[in-house]
Order: structure tokens, then sequence, then C-alpha cells
């Protein structure tokens, strides 16, 4: 009411207030993080009978009217950051929750363990993460999207080797790098034997020199010398002995 002197008294005012409780702000379960593969994400809050709105696209904020309303748990398969907020008609909006989610490419994995070899191997390189796409390195560098070799067939590993390798996937978190040392020790070359044996003959003699070892590189010196890599005749056809000669021969294979 409102009084003044020389006025008429106003009329009676009334207004009820009404002071709602402020809604618990969501929870979410799984908390947010990092994981690797999809999460289902449940939305909560412990103000009985309050509804849930939410977004995904990590800008929107939610609103009684605005976002998605909650009705049950959010996949959530790439990272995505949610916001949510609850509110109703017997409670004060809640403040805005707000989880980021990581989801990670799963580590890829290697059909052979990493280690030491006597035959060389194949390695195939698997990713249980839909459509992933594997890169490789080689060379000792770290792969990544602009860097090594995209994955698509068995790496050949015939000699020591050392593979870096990761999987990506847009919008998710590149994967846990592998780093996988393989040592290739295929022994000791077998020793070049000469057919016919050294010896005495009469006449010119044509020898062959061969070696147990497959795939060998035979290398050979008629003038005393010690024959290497460097040094010597690469034998490609039997050699013709027609004078009294020291005939000395060195195998050789890669790794």
């Amino acid at each position: 009411i409102t009084v003044k002197t020389g006025m008429s008294t106003s009329a009676v005012t009334s207004g009820d207030f009404v002071i709602l409780p402020v809604s618990n702000a969501p929870t979410f379960l799984p908390a947010p993080g990092t994981y690797i593969g999809s999460q289902n994400v449940a939305i909560t809050t412990t103000s009985a009978g309050a509804s849930i709105r939410y977004t995904t696209d990590g800008i929107t904020t939610p609103s009684e009217t605005v976002g998605t309303e909650y009705t049950g748990s959010v996949t959530i398969s790439v990272n995505t950051t949610i916001k949510a907020i609850a509110y109703g008609n017997a409670f004060a909006n809640s403040t805005v929750s707000s989880a980021v989610y990581n989801i990670k490419v799963a580590t890829p994995l290697l059909s052979v363990l990493a280690g030491t070899y006597t035959i060389p191997q194949s390695l195939s390189i698997t990713c249980s993460t839909t459509d992933a796409k594997i890169y490789y390195t080689i060379d000792g560098t770290v792969p990544s999207a602009t860097n090594g070799t995209l994955y698509t067939i068995e790496i050949p590993i015939g000699v020591s080797t050392n593979v870096k390798i990761i999987a990506i996937k847009a919008g998710m978190t590149d994967s846990d790098p592998v780093d996988a040392n393989y040592v290739i020790n295929l022994g000791k070359v077998v020793l070049p034997i000469f057919t016919p044996a050294a010896g005495t003959y009469v006449g010119t003699q044509t020898v062959t020199i061969a070696s147990e070892t497959t795939g060998t590189t035979i290398v050979y010196t008629l003038d005393g010398t010690v024959p290497s890599k460097t040094n010597g005749i690469t034998y490609s056809a039997p050699v013709s002995i027609s004078a009294n000669s020291t005939l000395k021969a060195y195998a050789y294979k890669i790794n």
C-alpha cells in the first residue's frame, strides 16, 4: 500500500514469491577422460524429477529449450565435449556441467613379436578400430599422417629392422605408438668349395665354386690376394685353370 498526505490511499498490491531450489548439476559416468573405443555416457542429476538437456558440439550451451533432451546414455565414438544442464518446474536451472572425452584409436597389433629370428619374417599389422589408418616407418623417424608409409600389405622383414607404427582416425586421438625391433640373424655363410678339389692334374681344369648357403655372392682371386667384397672377381661361371694357380674364394650374403 502507498500513503501520502492529502491523497487517497492506494490499493493493496499483493504478490507471491516462490524461491525454487537450484537443480543439482548433472554428472557423467564414466568420468571424463581418455578411452580406447566408444563409450556410453550416462548423465544424471540427484534432483528428483528434474530433466536434462545436453549438447555435444563443444560450443552450444544447453538450456531448457536448447540441446537434446536426455532420455538414455549417449554414445561417444569420437573426441567429444558434452555440456549438460538440469531443469524443471520445481527447480531453478542448474549450472552447466561440461565433460571432455578423448576416444583413442586402438593400439595396433603385430603378427610377429619383436625379437631375434634366424629366418626372414613377414609382418602383418591390424587395428581393431574400424576404418583406422596405419602408418609405419623403418628409418627411425616417428610415423604420422604426414610421415611414413600407409600400411596396405604385409611388410617383409628380411634384414634387421626397426619398425615404428601408429594408427590414426579423423576425430579421434592417435593410438599409442608401437616400436618393434627385429634382429634377423641368418647365421654364417658356408665356406665355398671347389669342384674338382685342389690337387695335381694333367691338362686344363674347369673349376666350379659353390656355397651351400643359397643366394650368396662369391668373389675369387687367382693372383694370391685375399678376396673380399671389394677385391676379386665376382663368380658367375666356372673358372678355367690352365697353369699352376692358387684359387681363393670368399662368399657373402647380406645380413
